[in-house]
C-alpha cells in the first residue's frame, strides 16, 4: 500500500478526504510517478508539485565549479550529494539547447515539463524577485515537440535512475516528530495520579 493510499484510508476513518497532495516532483526527482501520481489520478486527487526546479539545479545557475556555502541547506539533500550533483549539472547542460531552441529559459522548460505531466495540477516555485516571477510565467502557453520531450525526458531520467533508493529528497523528513505524529491515531489523555 502506497503512502497516499495509507493517508486516504486514515482520513476515511475520520470522515474526511484528501483533495490534493504536495510531493516534491521534478525532472530529477520522479518517485511520485511510481505510486502517488497513479493513485491520485485514479481517485481524482490533485497534485501540486513542489521543487519543480530541483532546488535551483534546473535553472542552469549551477556548474561543476559551483561551491555552496557550508551552511546551505541544499548540501543535505539527495540531489546535491557527490555524484548526483555532477550528473544533474551534466543533464542540465544536455537539455540547455532544447530550451534555447524554444526561446525559453531552463527554469521555464523545467516548470513546463512538470505541469505538462499527466495528473499534475500545478507547480509551486519560489520566485523572490519580479524577474523570476516574470520568467516563471513563460513556462505556460507552449509545448515541446514529442521528439524534444522524449530527449529532455530521457536526459533527465538518467539522473533519477542513478539515485540511491532514498525516496525522500530531504533525507529523513518522515522521522521528524511532527510528521511521525501527524498520521498516528490520537492517544487518549492520561489521567494524572
Amino acid at each position: 500500500m502506497g503512502e497516499v493510499e495509507r493517508y486516504r484510508n486514515f482520513c476515511a476513518k475520520r470522515s474526511s478526504e484528501i483533495d490534493v497532495i504536495q510531493p516534491p516532483y521534478n525532472m530529477f526527482w520522479r518517485y511520485p510517478e511510481k505510486d502517488e501520481i497513479p493513485f491520485c489520478r485514479t481517485h481524482d486527487i490533485g497534485i501540486v508539485a513542489y521543487s519543480a526546479l530541483a532546488q535551483g539545479l534546473l535553472t542552469g545557475k549551477f556548474t561543476h565549479q559551483t561551491r555552496l556555502a557550508p551552511d546551505d541547506s541544499r548540501l543535505s539533500t539527495v540531489l546535491f550529494q557527490p555524484g548526483t550533483y555532477e550528473r544533474s549539472v551534466d543533464a542540465v547542460d544536455t537539455i540547455q539547447p532544447i530550451a534555447e531552441k524554444y526561446g525559453k529559459s531552463l527554469a521555464q522548460l523545467a516548470i513546463n515539463w512538470v505541469i505538462s505531466r499527466p495528473g499534475i495540477s500545478s507547480a509551486l516555485v519560489e520566485a523572490p524577485s519580479t524577474e523570476q516571477v516574470e520568467d516563471n510565467i513563460g513556462a505556460v502557453g507552449w509545448a515541446l515537440s514529442p521528439e524534444d520531450y522524449r530527449f529532455v525526458d530521457d536526459a533527465t531520467r538518467a539522473v533519477f535512475d542513478a539515485l540511491p533508493d532514498a525516496k525522500d529528497m530531504f533525507f529523513n523528513w518522515r522521522n521528524w516528530e511532527l510528521q511521525r505524529r501527524r498520521f498516528e491515531p490520537a492517544k487518549p489523555p492520561q489521567k494524572k495520579a
